[in-house]
């Protein structure tokens, strides 16, 4: 197998093709689909950020593809990392995007380990950064093998919660049911408490306008909610929201982008951006209006509502996308768990830092009466 890189900014033709191609040979999310890639390149672009398509070939087959961002790290104002990046930048403020279900683009007959998958990139870096990788696709669902002796592999987990649609739709709608007895009852109350003020209803765009001014105003309220807690929204970072704006701009009308706006009386109480691909619903951001009187719920009454729409709608899962947020623990059916991994070469500094984060989680451990449970290891071949 050989490897040939492919500039986004003057290759971009060659690029989509090679990209297309892969992706009509499997089932892969949104965020690895060729509009948000697209736009994804033009924000990078912008920013003046080196990302290139690795391309694998076989006996001259494009078998395999992804891309590599690389970057110059430094932690600890002493550890120093060449840095490849799976599907993303290293620039923190562009991957706040924060890509989910990553994965490389294979044909199906492709097979390769993660110890393979490193010997065959290039030299001249010290880690390989692989976020939010997909466990049912490649590399994800290597993890457990054996990446080789000389390998460190850093792995942390998230749940993806998500909603199985059909069997909403078997249940005839009847969604509250599937729900534990604390959430039903929160969701039930507010939906009370609410109707006491007027009309709840879940509002839809027709246009793209309509659909850019719903979601200004779910920022605003994403937003005000961040700042009420002292603290910043990824969305506060110009490249991201321009990145989205963009994306809506160019995608509503295929139907990619789905925003919701929910309202009692004449007020809007939350506003929800979903992604759309294939049957799936991802929640990628909301927005809601809090009041001083807790037993008012604006996320679970809006996510509630959007659950039923997207079931009689057809769609197969809404999900939630990753995170340990008790909400979605509360309206999931069911779990994706998600990866991010980090891939390390054999290096002194680098091993060093694994041994300092040890011993940390050791004496945090100790510290807390539990057992020490580390997350790094090293794995080798028998």
């Amino acid at each position: 197998m050989q490897i040939y890189f492919l500039d986004p900014q003057q290759e971009r033709r060659r690029v989509e093709e090679v990209w297309r191609s892969l992706l009509a040979d499997g089932d892969y999310d949104y965020f690895l689909s060729w509009p948000w890639v697209e736009t994804w390149l033009d924000v990078a672009a912008e920013r003046r950020l080196n990302v290139q398509l690795a391309v694998f070939s076989d006996r001259g087959e494009d078998v395999a593809a992804c891309f590599l961002g690389r970057r110059r790290r430094v932690r600890r104002r002493l550890i120093r990392s060449r840095t490849l990046f799976l599907n993303a930048t290293g620039d923190r403020a562009l991957d706040n995007l924060y890509v989910e279900y990553n994965a490389i683009l294979t044909r199906r007959r492709f097979a390769c380990s993660l110890d393979q998958l490193v010997r065959e990139l290039p030299g001249g870096w010290d880690e390989l950064v692989m976020p939010g990788l997909d466990p049912r696709r490649f590399p994800g669902s290597v993890l457990a093998t054996e990446p080789g002796s000389r390998l460190a592999v850093n792995d942390k987990r998230q749940p993806a919660y998500l909603v199985d649609l059909e069997s909403v739709r078997r249940r005839d709608g009847d969604y509250l049911s599937m729900l534990g007895k604390s959430t039903r009852s929160q969701v039930r109350r507010s939906l009370r408490l609410y109707r006491e003020r007027g009309e709840v209803r879940l509002e839809a765009p027709e246009t793209t306008a309509q659909a850019l001014e719903m979601f200004t105003e779910m920022l605003e309220m994403h937003r005000a909610a961040w700042a009420q807690r002292g603290r910043q929204s990824n969305f506060d970072t110009p490249c991201v929201t321009g990145f989205h704006y963009r994306l809506i701009e160019r995608r509503f009308e295929a139907g990619d982008i789905q925003l919701l706006r929910l309202r009692v009386g004449d007020e809007t109480v939350g506003c929800l951006y979903n992604l759309v691909q294939g049957g799936q619903v991802y929640c990628y951001q909301s927005g809601f209006r809090f009041e001083t009187d807790n037993r008012l719920k604006p996320g679970l009454v809006c996510h509630v509502e959007a659950v039923l729409r997207n079931a009689r709608a057809g769609a197969s899962y809404y999900n939630f996308l990753a995170g340990e947020d008790r909400y979605k623990a509360n309206l999931a059916t069911d779990c994706h768990w998600l990866h991010w991994v980090t891939v390390q070469q054999p290096r002194v500094l680098l091993a060093f830092e694994r041994w300092l984060r040890v011993a940390r989680n050791q004496t945090d451990q100790q510290e807390l009466g539990t057992a020490p449970v580390s997350r790094v290891s090293a794995r080798r071949h028998a």
